[in-house]
């Protein structure tokens, strides 16, 4: 997965604050004041009476330290350390001071790297769960929700949730609390286009119509409903890998067994029905009928 770093520098009150939080709005990225981070330990030190170049005594410290950021409804970060909102006390030449001088140790550094990966896994669990806390019983996710609390069910949205956990186990430790859980999702995710939504019983799920694959208007649907399109068993193919990935680091051998071979009898399937000899087609359910020269590069999913 790639990874983008943008590093501002400039001197106090040059609006590095400001414009980063801008990029990240326009961005759609999670907003993260790094300084801010290191002012809240340089305040922590501050008030215990330790001095910035106190190595003992600030890295004696840092156990004591819990910090939190949250963001008020204009989406301005606010830092918590253990429990108290200190965020407009950090904006003082003194604690600029402070956060200069305690982040050059690498004790501090190394503990607010730390606490930097927490944060990530938070926010990346928190976005990664938002749909499954709206599952439906036979494990449907909604097509969209919004804060109005409107949530609308006529359409889904593909299977692509398997191999997005598959990358954040690339980056995190989950708990065995989190693996659970995540399993019980991914699972019933799988089983709702495996036994749910396949329409002509043939091993090969399908979209009942374009938005469901998320590609609203792609040519693969001008043959109608019900379109058996490549993009699907592909991502379904690699959920049940990361189901199999899931079970192994819960030390369920069954289970971890059970999904490669899912994955596997799907995947030989899929080549057998979709792969014409020279490209991945889409076939229309029960007919099986399918465009020979197909121009949508939905076809070619499978490839990325």
């Amino acid at each position: 997965m790639n990874k983008i770093s943008v590093a501002l520098d400039g001197p106090a009150g040059a609006g590095k604050s400001t414009m980063a939080r801008r990029v990240a709005s326009e961005m759609g990225f999670v907003y993260v004041d790094t300084g801010a981070i290191y002012r809240t330990v340089g305040y922590y030190i501050h008030m215990c009476g330790i001095g910035p170049k106190d190595v003992d005594g600030v890295t004696r410290l840092l156990n004591d330290i819990k910090i939190e950021i949250c963001y008020n409804e204009n989406g301005q970060q606010r830092m918590v350390l253990n429990g108290r909102d200190v965020t407009d006390e950090l904006r003082t030449p003194l604690m600029s001071d402070y956060a200069s001088k305690v982040s050059a140790l690498p004790a501090v550094r190394e503990f607010l790297l730390e606490q930097q990966r927490e944060l990530a896994k938070k926010y990346a669990l928190s976005q990664f769960s938002a749909p499954f806390h709206l599952q439906g019983e036979l494990g449907a996710l909604p097509d969209m929700w919004n804060p109005d609390l409107e949530t609308r069910w006529g359409t889904t949205k593909p299977p692509i949730h398997g191999w997005c956990f598959g990358k954040l186990m690339d980056t995190f430790d989950f708990t065995r609390e989190e693996l659970q859980r995540v399993y019980g999702w991914l699972s019933k995710w799988t089983l709702w286009w495996t036994e749910h939504s396949d329409t002509d019983h043939d091993g090969i799920p399908d979209y009942p119509q374009g938005c469901d694959s998320g590609w609203d208007n792609s040519t693969l649907f001008d043959l109608g409903f019900y379109m058996e399109t490549p993009d699907l068993p592909a991502f379904l193919i690699l959920q049940m890998q990361t189901l199999a990935r899931i079970s192994a680091e819960l030390g369920d051998a069954e289970k971890e067994i059970y999904w490669k071979n899912e994955s596997e009898a799907l995947m030989q399937r899929f080549l057998e029905h979709s792969w014409n000899g020279e490209r991945f087609v889409a076939k229309k359910s029960n007919s099986h009928e399918y465009d020979e020269h197909p121009t949508s590069l939905l076809a070619l999913m499978p490839l990325v």
